[in-house]
């Protein structure tokens, strides 16, 4: 307790670490990123906690399914490490990313992209490459769900223009009228999305 009182003022941070001691995630900037949308943070979260409800964890908790396979491309198992890195419609999604978004390099297996998104990185540049990545991960999870609960894939284009799209809202909606030198950038950045 006294670890968390500092000049006669508690300072809830120091108090919750003492209370509750964890393990220090070293990506926690790339996942809660200011400029990432708060359905896009929690959605990547799951993702990189291998926490959303793919159909090898499904099938992990004995939940009966009639096909353990991908309901986007049907031809692996579905999991996390599939979903994001194997599958050919998600590394098709991240390739045209990756056409617009310079210095995006989406990772080839699930350990490297933990050791990608905690990699030292500041400017806003990072912060938009961070915001991607969550929205990347929320639309491709959401085409997952649509696949799967709608019968309906989008096509790789249109989640691609979502991406693009939501990040160019993100900018616009953030940055105020007195922007610093890093929002100029964002700005000049995002209007040639």
């Amino acid at each position: 307790m006294n670890a968390a009182v500092r000049n006669g003022k508690i300072h809830l941070g120091s108090l919750y670490a003492t209370v509750f001691p964890g393990v220090r995630v070293h990506y926690i900037k790339a996942l809660w990123c200011r400029l990432s949308a708060p359905k896009h943070q929690f959605i990547f979260w799951l993702a990189v906690n291998q926490k959303l409800n793919t159909r090898d964890w499904l099938l992990s908790c004995h939940i009966p399914l009639l096909s353990a396979c991908c309901p986007v491309c049907g031809q692996e198992e579905e999991s996390h490490t599939h979903l994001f890195f194997d599958c050919v419609f998600s590394r098709n999604v991240l390739l045209a990313v990756q056409g617009w978004l310079r210095g995006f390099s989406w990772p080839v297996q699930f350990s490297n992209w933990i050791k990608w998104l905690a990699l030292p990185r500041d400017g806003w540049f990072s912060v938009v490459l961070y915001a991607t990545c969550a929205a990347a991960v929320y639309y491709i999870w959401q085409n997952r769900n649509h696949c799967w609960h709608d019968n309906f894939c989008l096509p790789m284009y249109r989640i691609d223009h979502m991406i693009r799209f939501s990040i160019k809202a993100r900018i616009l909606n953030l940055v105020g009228s007195k922007c610093s030198y890093g929002e100029k950038q964002m700005l000049k950045f995002v209007m040639n999305l």
